[in-house]
């Protein structure tokens, strides 16, 4: 099936590519080098406001703006991620605020990462084309949503309807007689960590199958040399901002067997920052891989010198540029546009709801456990242990919706462990659902069984204690388990909390599909609020509820 969707995609191409071409500057250019300049950046995230003096769209923009003025071939791509799992600036008003910052910012093409997908691709659309939200409709004191005047790029994802891309696969750039394509392509596992309902009707292609189909069907049919991707996948972490780790899996699996005449691949996903030089084959140049870390903290800043006789490139370099607000003032264009929906954003934002004592953070000790999963794991525990359908017993949360830590010093009154709401939604922005449903106990061995599958551990509730070996075979890891400390009978059945992302089998934790008896409750932000509310100040309880063995 996925072989023929290839095929059908790439019968399009060629009408798509009359539509879908840019033409840059029409200049003559009397050198034999062209140099163009790319300003790329991924997984944003919505992170409009600094943090602790890094990053932050207002001193973001300025820098954008420095550096565009050095060259007026510029081209400005993120590689995903831009949206989802944001902070409430950009959250209470679904994300329209950072597509409006990255229009006034002038970007011109993004990949579509997978929290692209977190509220469904219809809602992808509507960042793209306009119109008010189907769930709050046009908001006041803020400009009219027109949507994104940068193009979303998906090669590899078709719709089912149409056997068409979502968004148009690669977009072209023309500089006199030279041309330089930019080809979007999603991360291929997006359907395994979304909300199913966010990808129905859409397929994911392979990722390196569809570059290097579309590179080869750009160099026969558009005679194009010079290659830049945009793809939301990346490699672990690097020396250093500008230091790469060549032997990553990322390199081997991905970036060496992606056809040799790409030029540049702008990475994202992993949340790191890196430069790489690949060598993929004699007599290219090393092919350029990077990655600006995440949330703004970054802007790489590419540099590609392009033969004017034959539109070969003949050399590419680049550099991440650390966004620290000390260096630049910041773009009073971009404060003037945040300032509207700050306006209304940070009374909510700044509501006190709770108190800690002192850091709870996501870091998970070497059992799989952390201190704010653990408060996690009881908060919707005790959101769902006193309902009509059943008392849930065990509440468990997948680590990937922990966004971020809540830190003593963070807070509002600096030092005095206040947690404000603000705060609290950045830790939980997803709006899931919590889902009670029935499991066996050899089912809810099975989900524990998972993990190490999936290389994901659950954040659970202190109700639920259990031990595992580090030297036992996958299957049989889990020596024991105890729920309010009797031990678990197999064939006994017990109601567990958990989201809907992981009610649908989010993150490979398939076992949660045979649950029985489901029960839809509240937000998870909610139960987190409810929680802080009910139970400050909270202090980090003590790990103990995971247990590793030898």
């Amino acid at each position: 099936m996925k072989k023929r969707r290839l095929y059908v995609l790439f019968s399009v191409l060629l009408a798509i590519a009359l539509v879908v071409g840019v033409t840059g500057s029409a200049l003559a250019f009397p050198n034999k080098i062209i140099k163009v300049q790319i300003l790329a950046l991924n997984d944003f995230h919505g992170a409009l406001d600094p943090s602790k003096g890094i990053g932050g769209a207002e001193y973001l923009a300025t820098y954008v703006k420095n550096l565009e003025a050095l060259n007026e071939n510029t081209v400005k791509v993120s590689a995903g991620d831009m949206i989802g799992a944001s902070p409430l600036l950009s959250a209470l008003f679904h994300d329209e605020p950072t597509i409006q910052a990255f229009n006034l910012m002038g970007f011109d093409f993004s990949a579509a990462g997978n929290h692209e997908f977190d509220e469904g691709w219809t809602e992808l659309l509507r960042m793209q084309y306009g119109g008010c939200s189907p769930i709050d409709g046009c908001y006041e004191g803020v400009p009219a949503f027109t949507g994104a005047t940068f193009d979303y790029l998906t090669a590899n994802v078709i719709r089912l309807d149409d056997e068409e891309t979502l968004f148009p696969p690669y977009m072209i750039r023309e500089y006199g007689n030279i041309k330089v394509a930019f080809i979007g392509i999603s991360l291929e596992s997006t359907p395994t960590i979304v909300v199913p309902s966010g990808v129905a009707g859409l397929e994911f292609l392979p990722e390196v199958r569809t570059i290097n189909h579309t590179v080869q069907y750009l160099k026969d049919n558009e005679g194009i040399k010079a290659f830049v991707i945009l793809l939301h996948d990346g490699a672990g972490p690097a020396p250093d901002p500008n230091g790469c780790n060549p032997t990553d899996p990322f390199f081997t699996n991905i970036i060496k067997n992606i056809n040799p005449e790409v030029d540049v691949v702008i990475t994202g996903h992993s949340h790191n920052a890196y430069k790489c030089s690949i060598e993929v084959k004699k007599n290219y140049h090393p092919m350029l891989v990077t990655s600006a870390g995440s949330s703004g903290k970054f802007l790489t800043d590419i540099n590609m010198d392009i033969y004017n006789t034959n539109g070969q490139v003949a050399a590419v370099t680049g550099q991440n540029i650390s966004i620290v607000d000390a260096n630049v003032t910041l773009d009073t264009d971009m404060k003037a546009l945040l300032d509207q929906y700050r306006a209304i954003s940070v009374p909510i934002a700044n509501q006190v709801v709770g108190e800690i004592t002192a850091d709870l953070t996501r870091t998970q000790d070497t059992a799989g456990e952390s201190a704010l999963g653990d408060v996690i794991g009881d908060a919707q525990l005790l959101a769902t242990s006193d309902v009509d359908a059943g008392s849930a017993v065990v509440a468990m949360t997948n680590p990937g919706g922990i966004r971020t830590d809540l830190f003593y010093t963070q807070s509002v009154g600096e030092g005095d462990g206040n947690v404000t709401y603000g705060e609290a939604f950045a830790v939980q922005p997803f709006s899931n659902s919590l889902v009670t449903m029935t499991l066996t106990g050899a089912q809810l061995k099975a989900v524990l069984e998972q993990q190490f599958q999936v290389s994901r551990m659950l954040q659970i509730s202190d109700s639920l204690h259990y031990s595992w070996s580090a030297s036992a075979p996958l299957g049989s890891k889990i020596v024991s388990m105890q729920i309010d400390s009797v031990d678990v009978d197999p064939a006994a059945s017990y109601r567990i909390t958990i989201n809907n992302f992981l009610a649908g089998g989010g993150d490979g934790f398939t076992t949660f599909l045979a649950g029985t008896d489901l029960l839809t409750g509240m937000i998870d932000l909610d139960a987190f609020v409810n929680y802080l509310q009910a139970a400050s100040p909270i202090s980090p309880p003590a790990l103990d509820r995971i247990t590793k063995l030898p």
